[in-house]
Parts: C-alpha cells; structure tokens; sequence
C-alpha cells in the first residue's frame, strides 16, 4: 500500500483529551447521593452537556436516572466553542423531585 502524500496528513499519536472526564467514577458518586446536584465544571463546552443529554456518555444516560443541567450559558466568540456550569445528578427511578 502506498502512503499517503498530502500536506498535513501523517501518522502519530493523538494528544491527550482535553477534559479526561472520569465519567464511571462521577457516576458512582451521583448515584451515593441520589437526588443531590453535583457541580462538574464551571465554564466548559456546551458540547459535553450535549454528549450527555443525547446518551452519548455511556455512564450518565438520561434514560438510566441521570439528569443534567446548565447555568451561565455564554455565546460564543467568533470561533470559540458556548461554555457553560455543568451540574449532574441522579434521580432513583420513580423519584423526580
């Protein structure tokens, strides 16, 4: 197989992830405190926030008791991502307050 020849285009390692969330260990902790809200991050990606609200995050899906939500939503400068305050809980399924 030839290689590829584009400018860019190269074989490597990727960078580490920028968030390194612990999401199984944040979701054992919610789920010791049913019901109480967990701050996550302060000034983070909205794109998080969608990840998990749409089931993306494995660990937090909403349809397994896990709820989310966001305070001091910011739009976003030309070329940077909106940020917002992440809190999480868990919810005992039957038990919505």
């Amino acid at each position: 197989m030839d290689e590829v020849k584009a400018t860019g285009i190269g074989w490597e390692r990727p960078s580490p992830s920028r968030h390194g969330y612990d999401w199984d260990s944040i979701a054992a902790q919610l789920k010791a405190r049913p019901g109480e809200w967990l701050k996550i991050f302060e000034g983070g990606p909205t794109s998080v926030v969608n990840g998990i609200r749409n089931g993306n995050v494995k660990a937090l899906r909403p349809v397994d008791g896990f709820e989310s939500t966001t305070r001091n939503n910011k739009k976003a400068e030309p070329g940077k991502p909106k940020t917002c305050d992440l809190y999480l809980r868990y919810v005992k399924k039957g038990k919505k307050s």
